[in-house]
């Protein structure tokens, strides 16, 4: 954990693909540096960004149109930030947009009804923390979304505390079911002291060219 910015879960994740290689050269597995980072490229980065892009088109259109729909994967598909991601990097950025839409999936498919789908939100949410803390930023969209309830009378203020409790339990689980590294306290105290020097350039970006 005091080497490396992606949190826990990052590492399973990126296992997966390198089981492939694991079968077929056994303990040499490692030594095909190539194949491993064309499997990580392609699983990691581009299949999850491949997915989001999917997953955005039918969030905004719900596939209603099918050339509005091919239009829209063919403009997101090219997005210069996007083809230059695909080519080039074994990075988090698209499992974190993946969680980040699955969020808003199931926002739109809980429609004010405060059920699973909510906290099916509230994991992803977790999810998205524990890679990287972009889940922290979606505190005023869930705060909207609960109050939306009390102004449309879907739910009371009280069972608005309630839920937003819930949620923030259900957040909190899910970052720690998937980062169990982060009980041990001299994990916990790395990971705030990291934090704090990555603030900065969480805040202002990285001081570089691109």
């Amino acid at each position: 954990i005091d080497t490396w910015w992606y949190g826990y879960p990052y590492f399973p994740i990126s296992a997966l693909p390198l089981i492939i290689p694991r079968l077929l050269y056994g303990n040499a597995f490692a030594e095909n540096i190539q194949l491993n980072m064309l499997l990580l490229r392609q699983f990691i980065s581009v299949l999850p960004m491949i997915v989001s892009i999917i997953l955005l088109i039918y969030i905004v259109d719900e596939f209603k149109s099918p050339w509005l729909s091919i239009g829209m994967y063919v403009m997101l598909s090219l997005v210069p930030g996007v083809v230059r991601y695909n080519t080039r990097f074994w990075h988090p950025d698209s499992i974190i947009v993946l969680l980040v839409l699955l969020t808003f999936f199931f926002l739109k498919r809980d429609r004010l009804r405060y059920g699973t789908d909510l906290f099916l939100a509230a994991f992803m949410i977790g999810l998205a923390t524990a890679i990287k803390v972009w889940g922290l930023f979606f505190f005023l969209a869930i705060g909207g979304y609960l109050l939306a309830g009390v102004l449309e009378k879907k739910i009371s203020a009280k069972r608005m505390i309630g839920l937003g409790l819930l949620f923030i339990l259900v957040m909190v689980g899910s970052f720690l079911i998937t980062s169990p590294s982060i009980l041990i306290p001299w994990n916990f105290r790395t990971y705030i002291d990291l934090m704090q020097d990555y603030y900065p350039t969480m805040r202002f970006g990285y001081d570089e060219p691109d």
